[in-house]
């Protein structure tokens, strides 16, 4: 006959496993999103723009891409989510505001007055890397 079992020695721990580090989370959604934005960058290179800026930042806040073709300038936010329609519905009334109060930040500090046409786009990535550029997603 053998020993009684002795329960101590055996631990099940039902808890759900921790979530992952919001270090590593972070990590990843950065990567991903440099990843995007290199895409939308040659995006536009592909169409004859000339990338002045990524991820530019100032009091306002960040402007994701900054591209311009002769005296027309974009102001460029980029989404990456699984489907477009996602992506779309990622970007909010206030991350356009922001992205409007930074592009005016820059438009002043570069001198770039009233000779220049500006607007806002936005890059939609889904998860098979098809891109989609929305021009004028947001009125100036």
């Amino acid at each position: 006959m053998s020993a009684p079992l002795d329960h101590r020695q055996f631990s099940l721990d039902l808890r759900p496993p921790a979530a992952e580090p919001a270090v590593r989370r972070g990590t990843r959604a950065d990567l991903t999103g440099h990843a995007a934005e290199d895409m939308a960058a040659r995006l536009y290179a592909d169409q004859g723009y000339e990338v002045l800026a990524r991820r530019h930042r100032n009091a306002a806040g960040e402007i994701d891409l900054i591209v311009r073709q002769g005296t027309s300038y974009a102001f460029v936010e980029v989404k990456c989510r699984r489907t477009h329609d996602e992506a779309v519905h990622a970007i909010t009334a206030r991350q356009l505001n922001r992205l409007e109060a930074a592009a005016n930040i820059y438009i002043l500090d570069a001198q770039l007055g009233t000779a220049c046409d500006f607007r806002f786009d936005v890059v939609c990535i889904d998860r098979s890397c098809t891109a989609h550029i929305i021009e004028n997603a947001h009125v100036f």
